[in-house]
């Protein structure tokens, strides 16, 4: 004769059982370590300090040369010159 099986604990493991599966399913997807989350995002500041480098007119973040341009300080109808 086989042994008596209570039904509420053989349901609530076998619960923790499918959840533990679906977390390992997800890590192996989505999980990536703390060293390779800091190493890709070293990588993205070194990128954009390269690409920051061979900027040919000096432009950062919509400045040049440091200093905002803002309307009053553009007039399309003047020499560039200043003249």
């Amino acid at each position: 004769m086989t042994s008596v099986i209570n039904l509420r604990q053989a349901r609530k493991e076998r619960k923790r059982r499918d959840k533990d599966d679906r977390a390992q399913q997800n890590r192996i997807i989505h999980g990536r370590t703390r060293a390779e989350k800091e190493t890709v995002e070293k990588g993205r500041g070194l990128d954009n300090r390269r690409l920051d480098g061979h900027r040919l007119d000096g432009r950062l973040d919509g400045r040049l040369d440091g200093h905002a341009r803002t309307g009053a300080d553009v007039d399309d109808n003047e020499p560039a010159s200043g003249a």
